[in-house]
């Protein structure tokens, strides 16, 4: 009944997002056909328009840079992806309107820059939005190959805009856009395989929004921006009021005591004779050696940070550095999807870093270091040739 609210809930939030955007664009579509352009009301419409857009951004901005002050789940992803669509906003053909509209003059350079500006935040803001749904919600990776293929087409737009050339400019900028609605329906429709399938509507409708306002401002549709970026303003708004009232409702509470409830979960650790792991009494079976392994590593390193360089000295002593750093990483996405699918939360993945929470772990290794139990002289770890570094951290407690 819960799961079912939640998504009633999510579908109200995706009918107001679409009900917003079919507004704004027939207001669009009306200001083109009229020419409403020269419209002193309309203008003044704008630059309130404008203006509630840098307020409402700014006010985000800075919840999601106190958020990661205080908050240590928050997303430096996040921080950036609005901090992008807050520039390209300030870039855009409306945001110059707005130094017109206040008295400042403004000549054709330095429209041109803005321009250029405003499509580089906005591509910016998309390559943010990919990564943020990528890392929480296992959406498709952005890859490296996007980065050269877009950065080419950035460049040629920038180089046909500074020469003027606005056609050439605007056939570039539609095959960046082409390119980014191809992408995003593919990764869409994967991710609405997945359980969340809100974050991937969400995601899709953004970026959709964002394409449509790079078009726009291209053109110099005085307004069309704004409208569109507004949308995109009340997608961020109606996330964290979907959020905040998550957060008081009995839904997220009972969740919340469950996801409390899996990490009070025991997780027993045998070290001596052969390495060993039990999660409320049920025997793990990592997904490779190696995953084992660098689980086997952060048990002996007892809640210290494990680092890149570590683990890799550790693991693949004889190995190439690429390709050891490759296994790593591949390590790192295994036994996170592994311990996401048990419900063990207790590992923390950092930049090249990774930590494990002791609290709920039961160890052998422990209670012989500790002198809580006699140390007779059984082989840590023996699987492991590193293990003798430390199991001479048990000869204190040798039985007489």
């Amino acid at each position: 009944m819960a799961n079912k609210n939640k998504t009633s809930s999510h579908h109200t939030y995706i009918l107001v997002l679409l009900g917003i955007f079919v507004s704004l664009l027939t207001l669009t579509i009306l200001t083109i056909v009229f020419k409403l352009k020269e419209n002193t009301v309309y203008q003044e419409l704008i630059f309130g328009f404008t203006c509630l857009g840098f307020v409402v951004l700014l006010l985000i901005l800075i919840a999601e840079g106190v958020s990661l002050r205080f908050d240590k789940t928050a997303l430096k992803i996040t921080f950036f992806a609005t901090l992008f669509l807050y520039l390209s906003f300030i870039f855009s053909n409306d945001g110059l309107f707005f130094w017109h509209f206040i008295g400042v003059q403004v000549d054709d350079i330095v429209h041109r820059i803005f321009q250029v500006l405003s499509n580089l935040c906005s591509t910016l803001l998309v390559a943010f939005i990919f990564q943020f749904f990528e890392n929480c919600y296992g959406g498709k990776r952005f890859h490296v190959y996007h980065y050269p293929i877009l950065g080419a087409l950035f460049t040629l737009y920038a180089i046909f805009c500074f020469h003027g050339l606005n056609n050439a400019a605007f056939f570039v900028l539609i095959a960046e856009i082409v390119y980014f609605a191809i992408f995003d329906t593919i990764y869409y429709f994967r991710i609405r395989k997945e359980s969340n399938k809100f974050s991937g509507v969400i995601s899709n409708m953004f970026v959709m929004f964002i394409c449509f306002a790079m078009g726009f401002n291209h053109y110099l549709v005085l307004g069309s921006c704004s409208f569109m970026y507004f949308t995109i303003f009340m997608g961020y708004v109606f996330i964290y009021a979907s959020f905040l009232v998550d957060k008081t409702n009995e839904t997220y509470r009972y969740e919340e005591q469950e996801r409390l409830r899996q990490l009070e979960g025991k997780m027993k650790v045998t070290c001596f004779h052969c390495f060993d792991c039990f999660y409320n009494d049920e025997h793990l079976d990592f997904p490779s050696k190696k995953s084992k392994e660098y689980f086997a590593l952060l048990i002996v390193l007892r809640g210290k940070a494990l680092t890149i360089d570590k683990a890799i000295t550790y693991l693949y002593p004889d190995k190439d550095i690429e390709k050891a750093k490759a296994s790593y990483r591949k390590i790192i996405s295994e036994i996170r999807n592994y311990f996401k699918t048990i419900g063990y939360e207790a590992l923390t993945f950092k930049r090249g870093e990774t930590y494990l929470n002791i609290t709920n772990l039961e160890c052998d290794y422990y209670q012989v270091i500790d002198g809580e139990k006699k140390y007779n002289e059984e082989p840590l770890m023996p699987e492991y040739d590193w293990s003798l570094e430390f199991e001479s951290q048990c000869d204190g407690n040798l039985t007489k």
